[in-house]
Parts: C-alpha cells; structure tokens; sequence
C-alpha cells in the first residue's frame, strides 16, 4: 500500500470519526434539550405546589382563628350556663 493510499484510507478514517462525533454531539443536545424541557415542567409543577400550599396554609390559618373564636364563644355560653 502506497502512503498516498495509507493518507487516503487515515482521511476516510478521520472523516468518520468526525462524523460518529457529530452525531454523538446532536443526540447529547437533543438529550439535553429534553433534560431542559423536564426541568421546566418541574419547576412551574414545583412553584403550582408552593402557591397551593400557601393558599391552603391561609386557609387552615382563617379555620384556626374561627374555631378559636367559636371555642371562645361555646366558653362564655358554658360558664353562664
């Protein structure tokens, strides 16, 4: 084999290696375009959850303060009693 061919056969070899790369490259992208896109939806799910919890932490807050004011009334109607 002549060194222009073992050049020729090293350059075919490198031209496909480059592409194996390149194509690896596209799918760790398109992987992280996804991984991305999860996180996303995660996050907003994240946030949705905290926004519900504060909403609900206000609630039992309001329930809380009207039990205590109907406890303090069932107290005064036990003590006249």
């Amino acid at each position: 084999m002549s060194l222009i061919d073992k050049l020729k056969e090293k350059l075919t070899q490198i031209k496909e290696d480059i592409a194996k790369a390149q194509e690896r490259e596209a799918e760790a992208k398109s992987l992280l375009k996804q991984a991305e896109v999860r996180e996303e939806k995660h996050l907003t799910e994240a946030e949705d959850i905290k926004r519900r919890i504060r909403l609900l932490q206000a609630d039992l807050d309001k329930v809380n303060k009207r039990l205590e004011e109907q406890e303090a009334k069932l107290e005064q109607v036990t003590q006249k009693g």
